[in-house]
């Protein structure tokens, strides 16, 4: 809705539920893989287990910092398509006059 300010917290994952409606399919399918980890923790590579533990990152966190890169790269990807889409237009507005012009008969030169 035009007008409503969405807040994004780095507290706690289930802060306040997004209305799935808002979010695109891709976020839900990314969702649902985070839970996943979340739930069988020894999935993850060492490497980032020892990341984790080293900041005494809740995992959470970590997820929604991973939820905060994703809508701003899914917004980019939203804002680029819209861009193409009004280069187009204005390619194709600017094609079309001259399609549309009509041929006025030449003047003879004397």
């Amino acid at each position: 809705m035009p007008g409503e300010k969405t807040t994004i917290t780095v507290k706690t994952f289930r802060e306040k539920p997004v209305p799935k409606a808002a979010l695109p399919t891709s976020w839900i399918l990314f969702q649902k893989t985070a839970q996943k980890i979340l739930k069988k923790p020894y999935k993850m590579s060492d490497k980032l287990k020892t990341k984790i533990q080293a900041q005494k990152v809740h995992l959470s966190v970590a997820v929604s910092g991973l939820k905060l890169v994703f809508l701003a790269r899914a917004a980019m990807r939203i804002e680029q398509r819209r861009l193409q889409q009004s280069g187009r237009q204005i390619r194709a507005a600017y094609q079309n006059r001259w399609k549309n012009t009509p041929i006025r008969p030449t003047q003879a030169v004397n």
